[in-house]
């Protein structure tokens, strides 16, 4: 009976052992599958942005000729969101009836994990004061994942710049603040929520609160009137907590 014993739970090691490596194999494979699909998304998107001839400002928006052939493919599509130095190299989605659908769906809106970035469903990315931009942070390293190395100063520091363009103008943003937060907390802050500045609620006043949950900050002065973009994902440090990156404008054409 003893030895039948330890057969039985060698079976069962073996058959959670092979379990465990078919689940790892198919998060691999699942992995190359999307990498693959955001790497051809990125051989249609020309980096050289001075390449593309900008619109009369006086002439109704156009899309830019490095997106027209993306948004052709998915009207869903609101901007391109890059980040040198981490693997941040994304188009952004924006699906205000269905908010969080990109969060399992891919650019061709096939069911997948990983996600796409998506703009929070009330912003408007030609209009508002504030944009939040929300991503998964994958355990493979992927989507979101390289904006906890923000949790470090010295990397604040060395990777300030981020371009986020929306289809209609290019826009450079630099880091001004990064905060971690409890979601619990954000009924009181609901950052993400923030879009238009008012007389009592401002740039500055916005970058006030997130100091208080502030990782690094630049310590620059911020116009009140800036406009602002809010990376978003998730942190483990914390219960159902939020890692935020926020950062000013800098340029637009």
């Amino acid at each position: 009976m003893k030895n039948k014993g330890f057969l039985l739970i060698k079976i069962l090691c073996a058959a959670l052992a092979m379990l465990a490596l078919f689940q790892l194999g198919r998060i691999f494979i699942q992995r190359a599958i999307t990498q693959k699909s955001f790497e051809e998304l990125r051989r249609q998107t020309p980096d050289a942005a001075t390449a593309d001839s900008v619109p009369d400002a006086t002439s109704p928006p156009s899309v830019l000729p490095s997106y027209r052939a993306l948004s052709a493919q998915n009207a869903d599509m609101a901007g391109w969101l890059k980040i040198d130095g981490t693997d941040i190299d994304y188009p952004v989605m924006y699906t205000p009836c269905d908010p969080d659908y990109y969060l399992d769906h891919g650019f061709d809106g096939s069911d997948d994990a990983h996600g796409v970035p998506y703009l929070q469903a009330e912003c408007d990315a030609q209009t508002d004061d504030h944009l939040t931009v929300f991503g998964h942070s994958m355990q493979d390293g992927t989507m979101f994942a390289g904006l906890l190395s923000y949790a470090e100063p010295d990397f604040c520091e060395a990777h300030r710049l981020i371009r986020f363009d929306t289809l209609y103008s290019y826009g450079e943003w630099e880091v001004v603040c990064v905060f971690k937060i409890p979601e619990k907390d954000t009924e009181t802050f609901p950052y993400h929520l923030i879009r238009n500045w008012t007389a009592d609620s401002n740039a500055d006043d916005y970058l006030a609160r997130c100091a208080a949950y502030a990782l690094w900050t630049s310590g620059e002065a911020v116009d009140r009137d800036a406009r602002l973009l809010t990376l978003s994902t998730c942190e483990y440090t914390l219960e159902n907590g939020r890692l935020a990156v926020v950062a000013r404008q800098i340029g637009q054409h």
